[in-house]
């Protein structure tokens, strides 16, 4: 197989050095048919000199200057070959003035695309030509690729000259669009093999990146400019022809770096340790922002040859290390294009050389898929019509089958395990004999234990070593397939719509299969096409019970969304409401299963699975089970539960005897004592992370089993189960929420605050400010913590005062409290808030006395323990921002006004203040002014006469006096 691809990677390489080369050895070619007036001269840097004229946009970078006694006899026959020259050239001879052609534009070079495809000739007679023939070669400003880069220098009969020409561009230009369409019809043979018969391919560095060679291959071989003629901007067809090239000529580069051993080992994990910086996810995005670069500016297209030899330097080296013949010759080749480019050397084949090479490998690999795609669907075809030929029994064409499967794996054994109705399981076993096939069949009452975790998983094992620590893992010191021929083996489970059915096994096969990926496939889609041919075999003989599990599960469904509907009608959910709601799920799902088990949250970090509920159990197992530990393991793939939990899908097991070499013998003796004949496990998903919640684990001691019929109902039940369990964690987190936010928003704006609606509130009324005095010295004796427990302790109280006389507790700043009573400046509202100042100011000063006073080393400054502010005014209210955060607050001016109030009262005697705003609301003549004005607004500030009593007053209800 290895001697096979090498040798075709090197007719791969030689085909393409030949192309490559033919600007190098096509005149030679053509001279063996040619007379003697073909004359081949050479290199053309031989006559190279020193050029100083300049343009505006270009300058000429090199003077070729060749003696015409060197071309031969000049008559009106003689043409002469100059090869490939960048980017425009001006052909003249003796004479500047006496000019014969010129090539593109030479005060605008570079504009044509084409230049390094176009071998240009020119015709010379003796009329005008005497002595030299000069060819100028204009470049852009700026430009490294000059003069000639390929083709022989010819001259002679014109005839020969033009099919040098011909032939130099043939290999040169039009074979890259016959490779295009090659490789164009290969990519449409693949997608219909891939996506129409679902045969799988293995993709290697080069094909992942098919639409990069395909876009270069359009641009650099002119397709695209033929099917969309409007696009005449070349430099943007330029840029794009870059960007494309060096995608795919880069990134299989760095894709190999990745996968090589030094690569991961040594330089990967320590980059990727640095902040930021994931190696692989984002790659591609570096070559956008390349591309977007390399459209700007003339002066970073000099970065695309040392970039690409950046990467391949590295490849090569590593590929020479390890032989890997077809990323050393790829990387080989663009390193010799890299330098053709940047240091313009001559005979180094040309740019598109490795772009030959990689788009033979990806045909050649495209036609070798073609073939197995038809083989597959041959097979494919034949297992229908075996399927379908009554003559036969369905043992006869068991038999055939893994004759056939043998062959086309073309493995030594063939092993067929079918699940049996007794846990037990039949054996087929298909050899050869001395060139003849072999059958051989018997029953086992147990499972084998590899093929029981096979069936479990419902997952291929690939390449398992029979010495293995995870072969002995599993088997528990049984034997499994002990006495097969070879070292490694596979397994298939084999699945119906009922459950599973039973396994297939591949042994004795060469060791060289291990290291192919591209024979896994193959094997891999020549089972996927006869799986269900064994799936229609084993069912005609083994007929299960089928229980009409779409009925049972819409049920389900509807009896849990009239749990949801119970749930949202609690107001408050605490862990007794948590319980009750996920009892009434696994009833549910108990009783309308025939089934007894428990529900569990999982651990993520212990990866304990903590039972919350459970039922159906005796007691003596309910028991066992709630002080036992369940653990879900990362590494524990063997129990349907963890199972479930690790490989984030449902379990189900129809007969729990096929599972009895894998379970834990603790597990395996509960599950007996339950006399339990099926089980399932159903892992619960968070909605928001799709992280795993826990299990609903159900068993069953009936004759009528779980079976994959339920596998679509039970994901239902699972996506329901969470969004029910997504609810109740939004409900206890919205009452979180809410207790967390009424220590600093009141109340009536908690739920349009969650919900994010707006939460201002325009108002204009009464605002009454309430300060403890003392408290900075308080607070240094007992400490701030201690402070705020005593303003917590005394808030529900204030709260219901304020409440009493229809004031609001708006905001707590330390020791300020601020209430607002919206108002329109009647008397009721004035007296209300004398009320309230009044029995605010007899509450704080008797806690001052029953608590404050008794503090220690503290004496009172004055007889006062509170000063009390109001004012009318602007009091509407809403959120400010504070460092970063937000904070309940009163916007309007009549908050700025009372804390300057407050700030000019803490010098005056009294302990009841107002501004003239709210004097003037009713005229009191209880009031004084105490000749102070208030610093913003100018008004008089007033102080309630301490003597004053607001009993007699006939406007106070006997209700509201202070008690």
């Amino acid at each position: 197989m290895r001697i096979k691809s090498g040798l075709l990677t090197f007719v791969f390489l030689l085909a393409s050095l030949i192309i490559a080369y033919a600007p190098e050895w096509g005149a030679r070619y053509v001279s063996f048919f040619a007379d003697s007036n073909f004359k081949i001269i050479g290199h053309l840097a031989a006559y190279a000199a020193e050029c100083k004229l300049k343009k505006e946009n270009s300058y000429c970078a090199v003077l070729y200057k060749i003696p015409l006694k060197d071309l031969g006899e000049i008559n009106s026959n003689l043409a002469f070959g100059a090869g490939m020259i960048l980017s425009a050239t001006k052909y003249y001879c003796d004479d500047p003035a006496n000019v014969i052609t010129t090539y593109a534009d030479i005060d605008n070079p570079g504009t044509l695309n084409s230049m390094t495809s176009t071998y240009q000739t020119v015709i010379l007679n003796s009329n005008s030509c005497k002595q030299y023939l000069y060819i100028e070669a204009w470049v852009p400003n700026l430009s490294r690729r000059m003069g000639h880069i390929g083709g022989t220098v010819v001259a002679g009969n014109f005839i020969y000259v033009e099919r040098v020409k011909r032939f130099i561009e043939f290999f040169n230009s039009d074979i890259r669009m016959l490779i295009f369409y090659i490789f164009a019809l290969c990519i449409l043979v693949k997608f219909i093999l891939k996506d129409v018969f679902k045969i799988k391919f293995e993709r290697n560095y080069f094909e992942s990146y098919y639409w990069a060679w395909f876009g270069y291959l359009s641009l650099s071989s002119g397709f695209l400019q033929i099917f969309l003629p409007s696009v005449d901007n070349l430099i943007v067809m330029t840029r794009l022809s870059n960007f494309f090239s060096l995608v795919a000529h880069l990134m299989p580069g760095i894709l190999y770096l990745e996968h090589t051993q030094f690569f991961s080992e040594k330089i990967k994990t320590k980059i990727e340790q640095m902040r930021y910086i994931k190696i692989g996810k984002y790659s591609f995005n570096v070559f956008v922002v390349a591309f977007l670069l390399f459209s700007l500016s003339p002066f970073l297209l000099k970065g695309f040859a040392p970039l690409l030899l950046a990467v391949m330097v590295p490849v090569f080296l590593i590929t020479c290390r390890y032989l890997h013949f077809e990323m050393l010759i790829f990387s080989g080749l663009i390193i010799l294009s890299c330098v053709k480019i940047f240091f313009n050397m001559p005979y180094l084949p040309q740019t598109h050389i490795a772009s030959l090479f990689v788009a033979m490998l990806i045909m050649a690999r495209i036609l070798k898929d073609f073939n197995i795609g038809i083989r597959v669907t041959t097979l494919m075809y034949w297992a229908r019509k075996l399927l379908f030929d009554k003559s036969k029994s369905v043992e006869e064409k068991t038999q055939e089958l893994l004759f056939r499967l043998r062959q086309e794996v073309k493995a030594g054994r063939i092993t067929f395990i079918q699940l049996t109705n007794n846990g037990g399981c039949k054996i087929s076993i298909s050899t050869m004999n001395h060139s003849l096939p072999k059958l051989e069949s018997f029953e086992r009452d147990e499972v084998p234990p590899v093929f029981a975790h096979t069936i479990s998983l419902q997952e291929q094992l690939w390449h398992v070593q029979k010495n293995s620590g995870f072969l002995a893992q599993v088997k528990k010191g049984k034997r499994a397939i002990s006495d097969y021929a070879g070292d490694y083996f596979c397994i298939f489970p084999v699945s119906g719509p009922r459950g599973p059915l039973g396994g297939i096994a591949i042994t004795d096969y060469p060791q060289r299969w291990i290291e192919d990926q591209q024979h896994d496939l193959e094997i891999s889609s020549i089972f996927e096409v006869l799986m269900p041919s064994f799936v229609y075999l084993i069912e005609s003989q083994n007929q299960m019970n089928n229980d009409n599990w779409n009925v049972i599960s819409d049920e389900i469904i509807h009896d849990l969304k009239m749990v949801a509907l119970n749930l949202n009608s609690h107001e408050e959910i605490d862990a007794n409401v948590t319980k009750n709601t996920l009892s009434s799920i696994l009833k549910i799902l108990s009783l309308k299963l025939s089934s007894f088990g428990f529900i569990g949250q999982l651990n993520s970090e212990t990866r304990r699975v903590h039972i919350l509920t459970d039922f159906g159990y005796s007691e003596a197992s309910s028991q066992q089970i709630n002080n036992g530990a369940i653990y879900a393991h990362h590494e524990n793939q063997q129990g349907p539960l963890p199972l479930a939990i690790n490989r984030k899908r449902i379990s189900i097991i129809p007969d729990i005897r096929w599972l009895k070499g894998v379970l834990h013998p603790v597990s395996a003796d509960l599950l007996t004592r339950n006399n339990t004949k099926s089980c399932c496990a159903v892992p619960i998903f968070k909605k928001a992370t799709n992280e795993v919640w826990g299990v609903v684990w159900l068993e069953r001691s009936i004759d009528s089993a779980f079976s994959l019929y339920l596998q679509n109902g039970l994901e239902k039940i699972s996506l329901c189960i969470g969004e029910l369990l997504d609810g109740l964690e939004q409900q206890l987190t919205h009452q979180k929420t809410k207790r967390a936010l009424s220590t600093f928003v009141p109340q009536q704006v908690i739920n349009n605050l969650i919900e994010g609606k707006d939460v201002d509130q325009q108002d204009s009324g009464i605002l009454l400010m309430l300060d403890l005095r003392d408290s900075t010295r308080i607070t240094g004796i007992i400490g701030a913590d201690a402070w705020i427990k005593h303003i917590e302790t005394i808030r529900p109280d204030i709260e219901m005062l304020a409440a009493k006389y229809r004031f609001k507790l708006q905001n707590i700043q330390w020791d300020a409290f601020y209430f607002t009573l919206s108002s329109t400046g009647n008397n009721q509202d004035y007296v209300d808030g004398l009320c309230l100042a009044q029995e605010l100011k007899r509450y704080i000063h008797n806690y001052y006395i029953a608590v404050l006073y008794k503090i220690s080393s503290y004496t009172p400054a004055s007889k006062y323990s509170s000063r009390i502010c109001l004012t009318f005014g602007d009091t509407s209210r809403g959120l400010a921002p504070a460092g970063g955060e937000k904070y309940w607050t009163i916007k309007g001016v009549a908050m700025a006004e009372i804390v300057k109030l407050e700030s000019l009262c803490k010098k005056l005697p009294g302990e009841i203040f107002a501004t003239g705003s709210y004097f003037n609301v009713s005229h009191d003549p209880n009031w004084k002014e105490t000749g102070q004005k208030h610093p913003s607004s100018c008004e008089n500030v007033y102080s309630l006469n301490d003597q004053n009593s607001l009993v007699g007053f006939s406007e106070i209800p006997p209700k509201k006096l202070a008690s």
